[in-house]
């Protein structure tokens, strides 16, 4: 078993493989169906983040030093076991190719235009292996320091945004919807709040982690939190009509600004990449990690570092199949939808069960 991380090394973990892929959609998606009100499922999608992060350390920090294949065994039997092992896999994999596609795809069109994708895919997929092969010790150390300048550079940024945005832009602050209609909105904020079930194959120790509930729940209101900054601030530039109408919105809001005073850096989207680049780095890694460790699991007889070999070439070459972006989205949100089971059905069974396991223990 893994040395346990510390509770700072968890914490932005979490927040390097949550605030990944899906935030450069977070103004449309909430925007498209609640307006200006947009804010508040936000708000209603984190309550509910915490509350289902809580259930997952819950789990992770009863049955501390035990890998997911050890404690799932003895709670629901071992064939069951294999079949959330299964689908925990399909669903980091599928991450873990698809969100590389995407972010060459998107440096291609945006930046190095004469630069095959596939050349960009191989390199970033080259660069995640040599990170994996170190180890999730060193991932997490990589997630601590990239994770701290990502939440400056967010912060930062969107602040500039603000600047230069309009407040009759985000009025009214309460559109009269329906219930049915925020629940619709909530529904669409599911892909930017995964990554929590990423704590099922973190190792935990109650002598080293006696915190962490404290710093699960605090990371995930922070991440919904910069979600409604991020969101206000982008529909304070450009309104929700123009939010509505283009996919990566914020990504082309932040393109359209430019600031003459910062000189060399006057170009907000250059910027953006940069930070953007180092959560996908890290959310392609943690995904990828959570692919092989699962594996690593079942076939425990296989060293871990061919498991990431082998799962680099697949991942790799599934990557290139998809040829238009249209099949990538669609994939990513399908995938989404597991993560309703990977995040929530599963970790509901393992708690219902572990809570279960300890009435008997303590009322033989």
């Amino acid at each position: 078993m893994n040395k346990a991380l510390t509770n700072r090394q968890i914490s932005l973990i979490l927040y390097s493989i949550i605030v990944g892929y899906g935030v450069v959609n977070i103004p449309q998606s909430t925007a498209r169906v609640a307006g200006t009100s947009g804010w508040i499922p936000l708000l209603i999608a984190t309550i509910v983040s915490v509350f289902i992060t809580y259930m997952i350390t819950y789990i992770c920090y009863t049955h501390e030093n035990q890998d997911f294949l050890q404690y799932s065994s003895k709670l629901v039997g071992r064939i069951i076991s294999y079949i959330f092992i299964f689908i925990y896999i399909i669903y980091f994999f599928t991450f873990y190719t698809m969100l590389i596609k995407v972010y060459a795809d998107t440096l291609n069109t945006s930046v190095l235009t004469k630069t095959p994708v596939w050349t960009l895919s191989l390199f970033f997929f080259l660069v995640v292996y040599f990170a994996l092969t170190k180890g999730l010790a060193t991932i997490a150390r990589i997630c601590e320091l990239y994770g701290i300048f990502s939440i400056i550079g967010f912060i930062t940024i969107n602040t500039i945004l603000f600047t230069h945005g309009e407040a009759v832009n985000l009025r009214p602050y309460v559109m009269p919807l329906s219930i049915s209609t925020y629940l619709k909105a909530c529904a669409n904020t599911i892909l930017p709040f995964l990554g929590m079930e990423s704590l099922l194959f973190l190792p935990m120790n109650k002598s080293v982690n006696k915190r962490i509930f404290k710093y699960t729940a605090i990371i995930i209101g922070f991440i919904g939190l910069l979600y409604v900054y991020i969101f206000e601030s982008t529909i304070s530039v450009s309104g929700v009509d123009v939010i509505t109408s283009y996919k990566s919105s914020l990504f082309l809001v932040v393109k359209g600004v430019e600031i003459p005073y910062l000189e060399l850096f006057r170009r907000l989207d250059g910027i953006y990449i940069i930070y953007w680049t180092m959560n996908i780095f890290c959310s392609t890694c943690l995904w990828s990690y959570g692919t092989s460790a699962f594996i690593n699991q079942l076939f425990n007889k296989l060293e871990y570092k061919h498991i990431v070999l082998l799962v680099s070439i697949i991942g790799f070459t599934v990557s290139q199949i998809p040829k238009k972006m249209e099949l990538v989205e669609m994939l990513i949100k399908y995938n989404s939808y597991l993560g309703t089971i990977a995040a929530l059905v599963i970790p509901f069974i393992l708690l219902i069960m572990t809570k279960v396991k300890n009435y008997e223990r303590k009322n033989p």
